[in-house]
């Protein structure tokens, strides 16, 4: 009868030490009760251990036990978890093991959610930022991605951390509403409002000037980029949107020029908000974007000789070559197309090909003021009239051998002007012609040509 007794009171020990040894997970404590307690404590030392050493394989277990037993017990769980799965994505060429690892990683943010969402340093907002980052950053791994995905979700953290906001998370905030007004155009408000929203917020950021300033400028650069090639908005609204924030930044040159920058790259160059952001600029600092700003506001009010004067004070104030090669260009259309001068334009012309040979338009502008001069030049000589035609399909073949930018153009006038070439009969009996022999076009053009 004793021994019975005894069995009995053994077993009731076993059990009331096995009710005592529970996990985290189980009790809903940090780190479980009894023997239990003691394990994820001791595997919690082990993972971060070999976490903070980066020895991710010799973490891996412990963190698995702890993650799974006592997920309450340390913020450590999804900190270094993050990086040890994204050591496992990394560690393998298994397609399907890179998606498992990946929606670990999801789940992962999620419980970190759960468990640590009302801390006081990275509430719910930051972990969704985490989370939004990573899910963007490996949509490589994920057939499920989805921009609705990203958009939701950082939307949902910037308006919780505010201007607590990472500039990474906010662009891929914006970047996914330039995204999705791309694919639904019912989306353009939103766009344009978050746009706004957010630029307010890189200003405040670039304002204090801090260590991350430099972030803050280029994510603001790349956003307004984005801005003007989603077509989300025409000059008007830009007019609109960038008014107060000229008026407010007119003694700010390092503000105006962006706009002037923004406006120029939308092509809203004959804006009057583009023409004042570039008079408050050129009052602080003469600079060759704010000189073209003011040329194009001369042009548009007909004062010809200013925006010349202009666009050459651009062209001296700059030392990128292929952006002077394009105003020259634009001073030789004033000279062909309103001041009539076919010898000026043709010089600018001429030094736009200098600065950029592959491009066609002072080519063909300068192949057109050929084509259009025979009658001026032989006005008594119709046949000598049409040697123009030759020193035209010249110029648009040296364009093609620069391999110049719109060459099927090209090609197409170069076919138009060979058919009105002198014929072979009127080549022959004309007295200053000779096949194989060289003709200098007389007048302005000055052009040595061969007869053919």
């Amino acid at each position: 009868m004793k021994t019975k007794f005894l069995f009995i009171g053994i077993g009731l020990m076993l059990s009331a030490v096995q009710a005592f040894a529970l996990t985290g997970l189980e009790s809903g404590t940090k780190y479980g009760t009894g023997e239990d307690s003691i394990r994820a404590k001791e595997n919690l030392q082990i993972f971060t251990f070999y976490g903070k050493q980066k020895q991710y394989a010799e973490a891996l277990p412990a963190w698995e036990i702890v993650y799974k037993e006592a997920p309450a017990s340390s913020t450590e769980i999804y900190r270094l978890g993050v990086q040890i799965l994204k050591w496992q994505i990394n560690s393998t060429n298994d397609a399907a093991k890179k998606t498992e690892y990946f929606n670990q990683l999801m789940k992962l943010f999620d419980d970190r959610i759960v468990y640590f969402g009302n801390d006081s340093k990275y509430p719910k907002p930051w972990i969704l930022s985490q989370k939004v980052m990573a899910y963007a950053e490996l949509k490589e791994i994920n057939p499920n991605y989805s921009n609705e995905v990203v958009y939701n979700w950082a939307k949902e953290a910037v308006e919780g951390l505010k201007g607590a906001s990472s500039a990474n998370l906010l662009l891929y905030y914006i970047s996914a509403s330039a995204v999705k007004f791309s694919e639904d155009n019912s989306h353009a408000a939103t766009y344009i409002d978050e746009y706004l929203k957010v630029g307010n917020m890189l200003d405040a950021k670039i304002a204090l000037a801090d260590k991350n300033q430099a972030s803050y400028i280029s994510v603001k650069e790349i956003v307004n980029n984005q801005f003007v090639a989603s077509g989300a908005a025409d000059c008007a609204t830009l007019e609109k949107v960038f008014a107060q924030s000229v008026e407010e930044n007119k003694a700010n040159y390092d503000e105006l020029q962006k706009t002037i920058d923004l406006f120029e790259a939308a092509g809203c160059s004959n804006s009057e908000l583009y023409f004042k952001a570039s008079r408050y600029a050129h009052q602080i600092k003469p600079a060759s974007s704010s000189a073209k700003g003011l040329a194009e506001q001369s042009y548009k009010n007909g004062n010809y000789a200013e925006a010349i004067a202009y666009f050459e004070e651009a062209i001296s104030l700059s030392d990128n070559v292929s952006e002077n090669a394009k105003t020259a260009y634009k001073i030789a259309v004033i000279y062909q197309k309103e001041l009539n001068n076919k010898s000026k334009a043709r010089a600018y012309a001429q030094k736009a090909i200098e600065g950029n040979p592959t491009m066609s338009e002072p080519y063909i502008l300068i192949a057109t003021l050929y084509a259009t001069s025979g009658k001026d030049i032989y006005d008594d000589d119709p046949i000598l009239a049409k040697t123009v035609y030759w020193a035209a399909v010249d110029v648009l073949q040296r364009a093609l051998n620069a391999g110049a930018d719109k060459a099927d153009a090209i090609r197409q006038l170069i076919a138009s002007f060979k058919e009105v070439y002198p014929s072979q009969e009127q080549v022959f009996f004309h007295p200053d012609l000779e096949v194989g022999k060289t003709f200098t076009i007389g007048g302005w053009m000055g052009v040595t040509v061969n007869v053919r």
